[in-house]
């Protein structure tokens, strides 16, 4: 059975709460969706009028792009005489809180240790993707062992060479990676882009510091401690929650013009690994 008709993923609304623009996606009878559009109240109106089933919906991360409806939105008559448009589309506040605001789309680099968090690479990637522009390589660690032609390769081939953003996945052996120390390193070279990239490290559930409310800098990448100090990157336990991973990314994306003078990138970069 067809779940609904439009599914709304991203909100942006006014400081009372009326929706202004938000993403939509045609549901097709097969309960599928594709792409997307912005659509403007004024057409979310006139698609309720005309008996359209429109729900707030959820991405259920575990399922690679699949959406559940959080709340069923509806028209709400106002029946003050200065309003001029008396349609005026709410949905419901619940729903709404569960949505991501309808943002620019920041270039995202995500670096990580694939042996070990390839898994939480994926999750990432599923619950940003309508989020995030992705820079990220895909197919693993690049088969370099010298830093600087590994940085080349990223920015020559358009991975770090405008990326806003870059993610550490923190798991339990990523401080001992050189490539993530390279990739830390790339994104806050001057070279890269017009700006530094922001920083925002995600501790995962299988690292020592997950849930504990603090991080120990002697367990993290040393480059991503060094900018957490300064107060530059931010740091954070990895969450599934949609609406904190865009706050997390638009902070760190902030930050790289806000504390851009406390950028730290004066480290050494490793040259082996330190972990296996």
């Amino acid at each position: 059975m067809k779940s609904a008709d439009y599914l709304i993923t991203r909100v942006c609304t006014t400081s009372f709460q009326i929706i202004d623009e938000v993403e939509i996606y045609k549901v097709d009878d097969n309960n599928y969706i594709y792409t997307s559009e912005i659509v403007s109240r004024a057409q979310l109106v006139r698609l309720l009028e005309n008996g359209n089933s429109v729900y707030t919906a959820k991405f259920l991360a575990e399922e690679k792009w699949t959406w559940s409806t959080i709340e069923k939105v509806f028209l709400h008559k106002t029946y003050y005489s200065s309003v001029i448009n008396t349609n005026q589309f709410y949905g419901n506040q619940e729903g709404l809180s569960n949505l991501p605001k309808l943002l620019p789309k920041r270039k995202t680099f995500s670096s990580f240790y694939h042996k070990d968090d390839e898994s939480y690479r994926m999750k990432f990637e599923s619950l940003t993707k309508d989020l995030i522009i992705n820079k990220s390589v895909k197919d693993g660690d690049i088969s370099t062992d010298v830093n600087t032609d590994y940085i080349k390769y990223l920015v020559q081939d358009g991975h770090l060479s405008d990326t806003t953003v870059l993610v550490v996945l923190i798991g339990p052996k990523t401080i001992g990676r050189k490539h993530v120390d390279w990739e830390i390193s790339g994104a806050l070279n001057v070279k890269v882009g017009d700006k530094y990239a922001g920083l925002l490290g995600l501790v995962l559930p299988s690292h020592i510091d997950s849930g504990k409310g603090q991080i120990h800098y002697d367990y993290i990448p040393q480059r991503l401690a060094d900018n957490f100090k300064t107060g530059y990157a931010v740091v954070a336990d990895w969450t599934s929650d949609r609406v904190a991973i865009q706050q997390l990314i638009e902070l760190a994306f902030n930050y790289r013009t806000s504390r851009s003078e406390k950028r730290d990138n004066s480290r050494i970069q490793m040259t082996s690994n330190s972990s296996s």
